[in-house]
């Protein structure tokens, strides 16, 4: 659990960070 929010927090990140 922890580490699928982790990873879909990366992606948020990664697209954000565009």
């Amino acid at each position: 659990s922890r580490y699928a929010v982790q990873r879909s927090g990366n992606v948020f990140m990664a697209f954000n960070n565009k």
